[in-house]
C-alpha cells in the first residue's frame, strides 16, 4: 500500500488511557520529584491500521524511589510494553532505567522481540513510491547505556547495542530475492562506543526553555562478534525557546554518519512519527542522512493544544552526494490532548506532507 492510500486509510482508532500515575514512563516520573511515592502505572492500547487491523496491548511500568534520606532524586524505573495484532504480528520490549550517587551515575536497557509487517523501498533517496517489497523481519535488539555526569547539565558514558535480525517473510520477485541487500536473510550487528549528553531543559516531558544535545560514536565489528563492519556517529541538538507565556518555538538538527558497510535494518532512516513527519516510516534510507525541522506549540483551550511543524532532510550514500537543492520537505500540523495539565504530557495528531508524500501519525508525547 502506497504512501497516499495510508493518508486516506490509517487511522480508525480507539486509545483507551487509564492511569494512576504518567503515561509517559520514565520521563514523565523523573520530572514528578513533589511525589515521592512508589507508583504502577499502565497504558491499555486498542486501536487499528490497515497493516496490522486490529491490535491490542499496553504497557505496564513501575517507578521505585530511593529511601528516605538518599540524595539521589530521580527513580528507578522499569516498564514492559507489549501489543500483538490480528495478523500475528508482535512487540514486545523491557526497558529498565536507574540512577544512584546523587544522580552522579545513569544506567538505562532496553530489550526488545519485534516481527513486524514492514514496506522496503530501496536504498538510495530516489526510490520511487511505486516500486517496493512487503516483507516482514524478526528482531531482537538489546541497548546498554551508562553514563556518568562530569559537569552540570553533562553526561559521558559507554553505549552498546546488539541487534540480530532475519527476513522471514518477503516477495519472491522482490528486492530481497533479486537484489544483493546487506542483511537480507540474518545477521548480528554489535558495536561498543561513546556518548556524550547535554541536557538543560526545563522539563523532559515539555520543555519550553534549554538545550538537549545527544552525540554517540559506535563501531560494529568482528570482534564483538558482529556479522558486519561499520562505524556509525550520531549528532542530535535541539533547542527550546518560550516567546510567550505557554508558546514554545522549537528545533532540532539531525545527523547520522556510517562508513563502512552496514546492513539494511541499521542505515540510516528517513521518515518516523518523530522526525520529518510525512513519510511513510524509513521510507529512505543509505548510509548518511540529515535532517532539520522547527515547530511552534501553542495552547487553544482546556485540554487541546496545536502545533505547526516543517523540515528538510535527505539520505546519502555518501556525505558528498547531498545536494542543498533535492533536499526532501516535510510540512504539517497537529492537535494535542493533554492527559496531565501539570507535566503536559499528551496524546498527538500529527498530519503531514512531504515531497509526493502524506502521512498521518498518532503518538504519545512531543516529536521531539
Amino acid at each position: 500500500m502506497q504512501p497516499k492510500k495510508v493518508f486516506y486509510r490509517l487511522i480508525v482508532g480507539l486509545f483507551i488511557i487509564q492511569s494512576t500515575a504518567s503515561v509517559t514512563f520514565s520521563q514523565d516520573v523523573a520530572d514528578s520529584l513533589v511525589q515521592k511515592k512508589n507508583k504502577l502505572f499502565y497504558f491499555p492500547i486498542i486501536f487499528w491500521t490497515p497493516q496490522t487491523r486490529l491490535m491490542g496491548g499496553g504497557s505496564v511500568g513501575y517507578t521505585m524511589y530511593k529511601s528516605i534520606g538518599d540524595s539521589t532524586p530521580s527513580p528507578s524505573v522499569i516498564s514492559v510494553y507489549a501489543v500483538y495484532t490480528q495478523r500475528n504480528q508482535s512487540d514486545i520490549t523491557l526497558s529498565y532505567e536507574n540512577h544512584w550517587n546523587k544522580d552522579r551515575w545513569h544506567f538505562q536497557t532496553t530489550g526488545s522481540y519485534t516481527e513486524w509487517f514492514n514496506l522496503f523501498y530501496g536504498i538510495g533517496n530516489s526510490t520511487t513510491d511505486s516500486t517496493y517489497e512487503e516483507y516482514t523481519p524478526k528482531t531482537l535488539a538489546f541497548r546498554v547505556k551508562l553514563s556518568k555526569t562530569v559537569r552540570p547539565h553533562l553526561q559521558i558514558g559507554l553505549v552498546t547495542e546488539f541487534d540480530y535480525s532475519r527476513v522471514v517473510k518477503s516477495e519472491a520477485n522482490g528486492y530481497f530475492a533479486n537484489l544483493n541487500i546487506p542483511g537480507e536473510k540474518s545477521g548480528l550487528s554489535s558495536g561498543l562506543g561513546v556518548s556524550a549528553d547535554y541536557d538543560s531543559r526545563d522539563s523532559k516531558i515539555y520543555p519550553a526553555r534549554g538545550k538537549y544535545q545527544q552525540y554517540s560514536l559506535i563501531p560494529f565489528h568482528a570482534t564483538l562478534g558482529s556479522d558486519y563492519n561499520f562505524v556509525r556517529f550520531v549528532a542530535n541538538v535541539r533547542q527550546y525557546f518560550s516567546p510567550f507565556e505557554s508558546h514554545v518555538i522549537a528545533y532540532q538538527a539531525y545527523m547520522s554518519l556510517i562508513a563502512y558497510n552496514p546492513p539494511y535494518y541499521k542505515m540510516s532512516l528517513f521518515g518516523s512519527d518523530g522526525l520529518m513527519r510525512g513519510y511513510y516510516p524509513a521510507r529512505f534510507r543509505d548510509r548518511n542522512m540529515v535532517a532539520f525541522q522547527a515547530e511552534y506549540r501553542m495552547p487553544l483551550f482546556w485540554r487541546i493544544s496545536a502545533a505547526g511543524f516543517g523540515g528538510y532532510g535527505d539520505v546519502a550514500h555518501d556525505v558528498k552526494d547531498f545536494r542543498l537543492q533535492e533536499l526532501k520537505y516535510s510540512v504539517g500540523f497537529g492537535i494535542r490532548f493533554i492527559i496531565d495539565r501539570r507535566t503536559k504530557s499528551c496524546v498527538r495528531l500529527d498530519i503531514a506532507v512531504g515531497k509526493n508524500s502524506a502521512y498521518p501519525t498518532i503518538a504519545i508525547g512531543e516529536a521531539f
